[in-house]
């Protein structure tokens, strides 16, 4: 009687929806350009994880044949070490799309979002990974207006594929930056140019 009521567990973490309510919402289309967003609440959900000292942000695909990519996050601590759970969470969040005015999107067990990470290789893309530390994040929480942030593909000075986070402000009618745009972080140091700890696509 256990193993069934095990399997139903994980069936259920690895398709609970984030941010999302019981009504029938008004919603966009998938985005068409390289980036996520992410919700001040949620984030600061995931800092508040026991050890968590930076955010880690993968490009991933939201299923197998998609031509964009979106961004999927996870909490890690001081040693990069994913602070990942699957009977308890945290788990690995995906970006999915804007519905009613805020982000919403997957929570995924290890393996699918693992799935996720590696399937951007169908659009002739290397996986990566890049961190940001919880000061630098909250930092752009904490502007005035910012609800959230927006997740960009990007490159380093070296020019490696990375990620740079803006803040944002999230209202029914869209999105837009905070602040001149000048309030923004790269990282400039990349999985696979840095990679310390252990990582999905390693």
């Amino acid at each position: 009687m256990r193993a069934p009521h095990l399997q139903c567990t994980l069936l259920l973490c690895s398709v609970l929806l984030f941010n999302v309510g019981c009504h029938t919402p008004k919603s966009a289309p998938a985005n068409s350009t390289d980036m996520a967003y992410f919700g001040k609440d949620h984030l600061n959900g995931l800092m508040r994880t026991k050890d968590c000292v930076a955010l880690r942000f993968y490009p991933a695909l939201r299923a197998k044949g998609d031509v964009v990519t979106t961004a999927l996050v996870i909490p890690v601590d001081k040693n990069g070490v994913e602070l990942y759970s699957w009977a308890w969470g945290p788990w690995y969040q995906l970006y999915d799309r804007l519905v009613d005015g805020g982000p919403t999107g997957k929570r995924l067990l290890k393996s699918a979002a693992t799935t996720t990470v590696m399937d951007v290789r169908e659009l002739g893309q290397e996986p990566f990974a890049a961190d940001f530390d919880n000061a630098s994040v909250r930092a752009l929480l904490d502007l005035d207006k910012a609800n959230g942030l927006r997740v960009d593909h990007a490159r380093s000075r070296d020019g490696e594929h990375t990620f740079e986070i803006l803040p944002v402000h999230f209202t029914p009618d869209g999105v837009t930056v905070v602040g001149d745009g000048s309030h923004r972080q790269l990282c400039e140091q990349p999985c696979p140019s840095l990679c310390p700890g252990r990582y999905l696509h390693r």
